[in-house]
C-alpha cells in the first residue's frame, strides 16, 4: 500500500503554534535514526543547495545538538536544539534557538519549543511536530524566513534518502516471530563479501562499532571467539547505565555458521537464566552475503519480554549500522 508523502503544515496564530505532519515510506526505526543520528541528519536536514553540518550532538534528555546551515557561498547560520525529553523511538522535545558557533543563543532571533512524535502507520511512519512560540511576532518572523518552504524541501531530501536505501542493491530483510516454537527468525542481506561480514560478527573491534542501537554503545570486556569461548559485553546508555550480557560459543564452522548461548548478566558475569540459543548462518551469492539467524528462547516469557523491550526495532537499527559500516571497511 502506498502512502501520502505530502506534508501537512498548519499555523494557529491564536495559540502561536505550527503543526507539521509528514509520513515517510520507511519503518519507524529508520525514521527515528534519521532524526537522531548526526551522520544521517547532515545528509538531509538542510534544504538544497544548503547543507547541514553538526558540530556536536548528545542525543539524550538534557543533551543538545549544535549545528550550522551552510549556504552555497560558505555562509554559516548556527542553531541549537536542547533536548528536554527523549522517549526512545516515540518522542523527543527540544528548545530550539539560533546561536553563534559556540552555542550562545541570539535573543534577537525567534525561539521555539518542538514536540516531535513518531508512530508506525500502515506502509510507513508518521512524524508529527507541534511547534510553540513565545509570542505571535516570533511565529510570524519564522514564517517570513521561509520556514515552511525550507522544511518541505528538507523532508523531500529525507524521502530521497529512504528511497536510496530501498533501491540500493535491493537487500533482503525479514523478521519473523514464532511464539509456538519460541523462536525469532531474522534474515538480512549485506552488499559485502562473506569474509568481511563474518569478521563483523566475530571480531570485537568491529562488533563494538555496530552492535548497539544508537545512542547506546557496545562495550566488550572479554571476547575469545572459539568453541567454549565467550563474549562478555555491555550495552551502555547515554547516561552511562550498563546492561550486561554473556555469549558462550558452542559451535563454530568458519565462514559458514556459529552458535552461542546468550543470557543477560550482571557486571560480575553472573547469568540471568533462562537464556536463548542463537544460530547464525552465512552464505554468499552474486557479491551479497546473507545472514540467517534463528533465536530459540528457553521460555516464552523471556521471548515476549525481549520483544516488548524493543528487540526488533533495536536490532533493525544495528543491522543498518552494520550495512553502513561495511561500506567503509
Amino acid at each position: 500500500m502506498s502512502i501520502n508523502l505530502e506534508m501537512d503544515f498548519s499555523v494557529n496564530k491564536e495559540n502561536n503554534t505550527i503543526t507539521v505532519k509528514k509520513a515517510f515510506d520507511a519503518i519507524l526505526p529508520l525514521v527515528w535514526q534519521a532524526y537522531t543520528d548526526p551522520s544521517i541528519l547532515d545528509k538531509w536536514w538542510a534544504p538544497k543547495p544548503w547543507r547541514a553540518k553538526t558540530k556536536s550532538m548528545d542525543f539524550r534528555t538534557g543533551g543538545h545538538w549544535l549545528y550550522a546551515m551552510i549556504g552555497p557561498e560558505g555562509e554559516e547560520h548556527w542553531s541549537i536544539a536542547n533536548y528536554i525529553l527523549v522517549e526512545n523511538q516515540k518522542r523527543f522535545t527540544v528548545a530550539d534557538a539560533f546561536t553563534d558557533s559556540d552555542g550562545n543563543i541570539n535573543k534577537e532571533m525567534p525561539q521555539s519549543n518542538w514536540d516531535s512524535n513518531f508512530s508506525s502507520i500502515e506502509g510507513g511512519t508518521l512524524v508529527t511536530f507541534h511547534i510553540t512560540y513565545p509570542d505571535l511576532a516570533q511565529l510570524e518572523a519564522t514564517i517570513a524566513m521561509g520556514f515552511k518552504e525550507g522544511l518541505t524541501m528538507a523532508a523531500q531530501g529525507l524521502d530521497d534518502y529512504f528511497a536510496s536505501l530501498k533501491s540500493k542493491n535491493n537487500l533482503a530483510f525479514d523478521f519473523t516471530v514464532d511464539k509456538a516454537a519460541q523462536k525469532v527468525y531474522i534474515t538480512r542481506e549485506f552488499a559485502a563479501e562473506l569474509p568481511l561480514v563474518w569478521d563483523a560478527y566475530t571480531k570485537q573491534e568491529i562488533l563494538d562499532q555496530w552492535w548497539a542501537p544508537k545512542p547506546w554503545l557496545s562495550k566488550t570486556k572479554v571476547m575469545n571467539f572459539e568453541v567454549g569461548g565467550r563474549r562478555f559485553y555491555a550495552m551502555v546508555s547515554p547516561e552511562g547505565q550498563e546492561h550486561w550480557s554473556v555469549q558462550k560459543y558452542t559451535s563454530i564452522t568458519p565462514k559458514t555458521n556459529f552458535k552461542y548461548l546468550n543470557a543477560f548478566a550482571d557486571a560480575a558475569e553472573n547469568p540471568e537464566l533462562p537464556g536463548s540459543e542463537w544460530d547464525l548462518s552465512f552464505s554468499e551469492q552474486n557479491g551479497k552475503t546473507k545472514v540467517s539467524i534463528s533465536i530459540y528462547n528457553e521460555s516464552l516469557e523471556r521471548m515476549e519480554r525481549m520483544i516488548e523491550m524493543g528487540f526488533k526495532e533495536g536490532f533493525t537499527m544495528t543491522l543498518n549500522y552494520l550495512e553502513e559500516l561495511l561500506a567503509t571497511l
